[in-house]
């Protein structure tokens, strides 16, 4: 069962139904830094706001130079970026993030529509932790922030 879509800045995103904003039955993903890369303005706020609900310091930006410029002072513990973006390619953007030592333990995750054997590989080449497929599904989404939470929870136990 594929539920009703909501949009998010990585296209539609499907609501699977294990978990929505504004039940009780959300996780607590306060303080957990997010950054969400896409050039569709609307769909970036969107999720932005909906990764609020959830406690996350969501951000929206819209091409990979803003990303660029604010994601050193930001250190977001997760980045969404959309690889086709107006300014250069998400791939070059997750390159550049990637030299940045603020950012070392920083989830990269790209979101995709093509599932093409060369883009899945540039994807991988540029950096990536984990590809996700265009239109993405709210669970995918949460399995990722959830594992992040985790694991910045264990570092700052450390």
């Amino acid at each position: 069962m594929q539920g009703k879509p909501v949009q998010g800045s990585i296209g539609p995103v499907r609501n699977g139904g294990v978990m929505v904003a504004g039940t009780g039955n959300k996780p607590d993903l306060t303080g957990l830094k997010v950054l969400l890369v896409d050039d569709h303005r609307d769909s970036a706020d969107s999720m932005a706001w909906l990764l609020q609900s959830f406690g996350c310091e969501a951000q929206a930006r819209f091409d990979g130079t803003s990303a660029l410029a604010c994601v050193e002072a930001l250190e977001p513990d997760v980045v969404f970026l959309d690889i086709r973006l107006p300014d250069m390619p998400g791939t070059e953007v997750c390159r550049r993030m990637r030299s940045l030592a603020a950012l070392d333990a920083t989830t990269l995750v790209a979101l995709t529509g093509a599932t093409d054997d060369r883009t899945l590989v540039s994807v991988e080449e540029a950096g990536f932790d984990r590809t996700l497929t265009k239109p993405v599904e709210l669970d995918d989404i949460l399995e990722v922030l959830c594992g992040a939470a985790a694991t910045k929870g264990q570092r700052n136990r450390r």
